[in-house]
């Protein structure tokens, strides 16, 4: 856990002491981190400082050292391709949010969709996506289907 705020030399630091701690701080060739501003930054204030500790320097091709998160990338690109239908998405996401949070209307719903649709009683309820986790908005609408006709209802 890393206090706020997040900045690049606030990242370094936490890093520094982290690699320190499990005496790896000289055995590390890479760290992967997304594409955020601060983690940049902070990769450039963890190289001065490992070439201020060791007196080593640093070739100026050093920036390998930061490699950029490929899950983070593909998490863009499918972000990217799902704002074409971010309407629908955002309204799913909200009927699922308003079924999760109340209990009375998920108690009022469930018959409803017991008497119309009686295999969906059996299923759990929508699951909610989660802005960081690049595979729950294909989960929540994966979820849903089986109830889209309910939620017309």
């Amino acid at each position: 856990m890393l206090p706020c705020p997040h900045t690049g030399e606030n990242i370094s630091s936490a890093l520094w002491k982290c690699l320190n701690d499990y005496q790896i701080i000289n055995r590390s060739l890479s760290i992967v981190l997304d594409n955020a501003a601060n983690n940049t930054t902070a990769i450039a204030f963890f190289s001065q400082k490992y070439v201020d500790t060791f007196n080593i320097p640093l070739p100026d091709q050093f920036n390998l050292f930061h490699i950029h998160s490929c899950t983070h990338i593909l998490n863009l690109i499918a972000k990217a391709g799902l704002e074409i239908i971010d309407g629908m998405i955002n309204t799913l996401r909200e009927t699922v949010k308003k079924l999760r949070a109340s209990p009375g209307l998920k108690q009022s719903f469930d018959p409803v969709v017991a008497s119309m649709f009686p295999d969906l009683i059996k299923l759990s309820q929508p699951s909610l996506d989660v802005a960081t986790r690049w595979n729950s908005t294909y989960l929540m609408i994966q979820s849903s289907l089986p109830y889209k006709n309910a939620f017309r209802t």
